[in-house]
C-alpha cells in the first residue's frame, strides 16, 4: 500500500468532548443512565425525528474551533489516510 495523503482529523478539544460528552448526554436523557433499579427520576424523553438536530450548529462550531486551535499541530487524536495499492 502507498499512502497518498495523510490528514489530521481531530485535535485535543474534540478528544476531550468525545470522552465526556456521551456520558453527560446519557445522564440527561437516558431513562436509566445510572442502571439503578427503583430510582424514579424524571427524565426528558426524546422522539425520533428525520430533522437535523438543532445542536448540529454547535457541533460545527466546535469542529471549526478545534481545527483553528490545532491545525498546525503535528499530533492528532484522529488520522485519515488516502491509500492505493502499489
Amino acid at each position: 500500500m502507498e499512502v497518498l495523503e495523510e490528514k489530521n482529523l481531530s485535535g485535543y478539544l474534540i478528544a476531550l468532548l468525545e470522552m465526556y460528552w456521551t456520558g453527560l448526554i446519557q445522564r440527561l436523557f437516558k431513562e436509566n443512565a445510572g442502571n439503578v433499579s427503583g430510582k424514579s427520576e424524571k427524565k426528558v424523553k426524546l422522539r425520533p425525528s428525520a430533522k437535523e438536530p438543532a445542536l448540529t450548529v454547535l457541533t460545527d462550531v466546535i469542529i471549526k474551533l478545534d481545527f483553528a486551535l490545532f491545525k498546525h499541530s503535528k499530533y492528532s487524536v484522529g488520522k485519515g489516510f488516502v491509500v492505493r495499492k502499489k
